[in-house]
């Protein structure tokens, strides 16, 4: 029998706070919502990336950003470690976003499914219709200026540190 500790700092930390996180740390992450409810738990080799990605909504779990409000996280640099972690707590806590994962999980909850209660974003599409994408709290999607950056601005930083320009249009 293989005998695994494992030191949880499941601390709730809001989006504010993630500066706390060292940086390029490797880990396990819980994301919250308002109720202090687990949505989704993942795997990172740069926590405080990671997570900043998700709460701006640049994610796979881009239609959920807004209900996240807290985050804990567990700094292991194993990758053993990290991978059973992870399926231990998706196992405890059943995230609802964690679909993937083979074993029974709790459905999405009605009031995150529910698009008519989701703020949706202010801005326009090339086209002239609005844009259907969920809204962060500024009334964007992370595409015309959710929590303050575009997609251009977004690009135009990848590129720079990849010694490229970028002069894509949105």
């Amino acid at each position: 029998m293989i005998e695994i500790k494992i030191d949880f700092d499941l601390k709730y930390r809001t989006k504010d706070q993630i500066s706390v996180i060292p940086r390029y740390k490797s880990g396990v992450y819980v994301l919250y919502d308002s109720k202090k409810d687990p949505l989704y738990v993942g795997v990172a080799c740069d926590l405080r990336g990671r997570i900043s990605q998700h709460f701006s909504g640049t994610t796979h779990t881009y239609r959920y950003s807004h209900h996240f409000k807290f985050v804990s996280v567990v700094l292991e640099s194993d990758e053993d470690i990290q991978e059973v972690c992870e399926q231990y707590l998706i196992r405890k806590l059943s995230p609802p976003l964690n679909r993937t994962k083979k074993y029974k999980q709790k459905p999405i909850p009605k009031r995150m499914v529910n698009k008519s209660d989701d703020p949706q974003c202010k801005g326009q599409k090339v086209n002239g219709e609005r844009c259907s994408l969920p809204a962060h709290e500024n009334g964007y999607c992370h595409y015309h200026g959710g929590n303050g950056i575009t997609k251009t601005k977004i690009m135009q930083e990848a590129a720079s540190k990849a010694g490229a320009s970028y002069m894509g249009i949105d």
